[in-house]
C-alpha cells in the first residue's frame, strides 16, 4: 500500500503538521544537514512531524570529496539523529548540486567515486544499526553510479513527471510510477503548494501499521526474497517455514527465529 509523504528543510515553513497527518500526509523525510552543516531547523521538523503522529526519516545532503569525508558526513549525520526514534531510513542525497560543489574544489566525479562516497556513508550509518538508502535521479541512477554496488540500499528516486515540476496528488497515482523504479522506496514525483508555499511530494511504498505481519506468525521464505541489507535470501531456504519473533512494520522488516535474520517483508 502507497501512502503519501512530503521531505522539508529550513527553506520549508510547517504551521499545524496535524492539519497535514488529517489531510492524508503520512510520513515526513527532514534534512539532518548538509555537507558538515547541521539543518537549522531540523530539530523543529523532526518534533512537530513526530508529534503529528507522522513516520519520520531523514536525509542528508552529499558534499563529501572523497569516502573519507563521506565517513565524516555521516559521523556528523549521526551526532544529530542519536536518540530520535526513526521509522524510514536515513538516506544521502546526491544531486546536480553535489557535483558543482566538487567541481568547484578541482575534484572530478567518476562512477566509481561517486559510488565509493555514497557507500562508504551508507556502510557507516548502517553500522550504527540504522536502515539506509540513496537519494538521487534516474541520471545518476542510470549513467552517473555503479547501480550495482547500491542494491543493498533503499532508494529514492526524483522523477518528475511534469516539466514545470509540478505535482499533485489527486493527479499522479503511485501506479503511476515508471515501471523501471517500481522497486524505489519512495518516488518523488514533484512538489505543490502546501499551506501556501512549495513542498516537495512523494509516495511511499512501504508497509502501513496494520499489523499484518506479527510476532508468532509463519512466513515461509520465497524467491525474490532479501535481508534488511539488501542480500538476497539465497536459493537453499526458498520454501522454508519460519516463525516470526520480532517486527518493525514501519519499516518493513521481519526477524524470523529459525534463520536469526532480519527480512524484508
Amino acid at each position: 500500500m502507497a501512502t503519501k509523504g512530503i521531505d522539508v528543510s529550513r527553506h520549508q515553513t510547517i504551521p499545524d503538521y496535524a492539519a497535514l497527518k488529517a489531510d492524508g500526509i503520512d510520513f515526513v523525510i527532514v534534512r539532518a544537514g548538509y555537507g558538515g552543516i547541521v539543518d537549522s531547523r531540523f530539530k523543529e521538523h523532526i518534533t512537530a512531524a513526530k508529534k503529528a503522529g507522522m513516520k519520520v526519516g531523514v536525509y542528508w545532503f552529499c558534499y563529501a570529496l572523497d569516502a573519507d569525508g563521506a565517513e565524516r558526513e555521516a559521523d556528523k549525520c549521526l551526532g544529530v539523529i542519536k536518540g530520535i526514534g526513526l521509522d524510514l531510513p536515513v538516506f544521502y542525497d546526491f544531486e546536480y548540486d553535489t557535483e558543482r560543489y566538487a567541481n568547484q574544489h578541482g575534484t572530478v566525479y567518476t562512477p566509481k567515486l561517486r559510488t565509493d562516497i555514497i557507500c562508504a556513508f551508507c556502510k557507516r550509518v548502517q553500522s550504527a544499526g540504522y536502515e539506509v538508502g540513496v537519494y538521487t535521479n534516474p541520471d545518476y541512477w542510470n549513467y552517473r553510479l555503479v547501480r550495482g554496488r547500491l542494491s543493498g540500499y533503499r532508494l529514492w528516486i526524483a522523477l518528475y513527471v511534469r516539466r514545470d515540476c509540478k505535482g499533485d496528488f489527486a493527479v499522479t497515482k503511485p501506479e503511476d510510477i515508471p515501471a523501471k523504479f517500481r522497486d524505489a522506496y519512495i518516488w518523488q514525483f514533484g512538489h505543490c503548494n502546501l499551506g501556501g508555499q512549495e513542498i516537495d511530494v512523494n509516495y511511499g511504498y512501504f508497509p502501513d501499521d496494520t499489523g499484518t505481519i506479527k510476532v508468532g506468525d509463519k512466513y515461509t521464505l520465497r524467491e525474490g526474497d532479501v535481508y534488511s541489507n539488501g542480500v538476497r535470501v539465497p536459493a537453499r531456504l526458498w520454501g522454508k517455514v519460519c516463525t516470526v519473533s520480532q517486527v518493525r512494520n514501519a519499516e518493513g522488516r521481519a526477524l524470523l527465529a529459525e534463520i536469526k535474520s532480519w527480512v524484508r517483508i
